[in-house]
């Protein structure tokens, strides 16, 4: 799996995007439920009520968003993970 990873400013605030080549957010779900023993993950969950919990307390404003990639053509091409912070 490939990774890539880059920064950029947007007006005052940074970019952190994060991208990688494999079969995206969904489809590892997806697969996960039917190849694995039951189980919840709470890693991403705790993270996003984390960023939500730090917004409230000191009144800021960071954004976390998780996309499936895909092609022009409608293929799976990977996850990005963005942060603004």
């Amino acid at each position: 799996m490939e990774r890539l990873h880059k920064h950029s400013q947007k007006g005052e605030n940074l970019l952190i995007s994060i991208e990688d080549n494999g079969i995206g957010m969904k489809e590892a779900i997806e697969w996960n439920e039917a190849h694995r023993e039951p189980h919840e993950s709470r890693g991403t969950k705790i993270i996003f009520q984390r960023i939500e919990a730090y917004n409230k307390f000191f009144r800021k404003n960071i954004r976390a968003e998780i996309q499936d990639l895909h092609t022009e053509t409608g293929n799976k091409s990977g996850t990005r993970v963005e942060i603004e912070i």
